[in-house]
C-alpha cells in the first residue's frame, strides 16, 4: 500500500467515528507529512498501515507488527519549518507520563493518551 492509500485509510479511520470524541482530525496534508516523516526514519515501511492520533501541536504516529517490521510508536511535532520527529520507539507510549517526558505538556499528553487508547494504539 502506498504512502498516500495509508494516509487516507488514517484519515477514513478518524472520520468514520467522530462521536468517540478524537481530539483532532488531522488535515490531509498534515497526515501525509506525518507519515512521510515516518516513512523516511523507518526502513522499508512503506507497506506498513499507520494509524495517526494528534493534538494541539503534536501527532503519534502508530502501528501494528506485519510485513517484516515490529509494532512501534512515534511522536511528532509540527514545527515552523513542517512536522519534525520527536521520539521513535518499538513499543507503545503507555502512558501520559511517557510523552510529558519528552515535553508534551500535561493536557495534551493526557488527550493523545486517551485517544490512544481508543484507537488501539496505546
Amino acid at each position: 500500500m502506498n504512502r498516500c492509500a495509508v494516509a487516507a485509510l488514517a484519515l477514513v479511520a478518524m472520520l468514520a467515528v467522530p462521536s468517540m470524541g478524537f481530539a483532532k482530525i488531522l488535515p490531509m496534508t498534515d497526515a501525509m507529512a506525518v507519515i512521510d516523516v515516518v516513512h523516511a526514519n523507518l526502513a522499508n515501511s512503506e507497506e506498513l498501515d499507520i494509524s495517526l492520533v494528534a493534538e494541539g501541536s503534536y501527532a503519534v504516529a502508530f502501528w501494528k507488527a506485519e510485513k517484516g517490521h515490529t509494532a512501534g510508536t512515534a511522536l511528532l511535532k509540527n514545527t515552523p519549518k513542517g512536522w519534525v520527529l520527536v521520539k521513535m520507539r518499538p513499543t507503545h507510549f503507555t502512558a501520559a507520563a511517557d510523552l510529558e517526558a519528552l515535553g508534551v505538556s500535561t493536557s495534551v499528553a493526557s488527550a493523545l493518551m486517551t485517544d490512544l487508547h481508543k484507537q488501539g494504539g496505546a
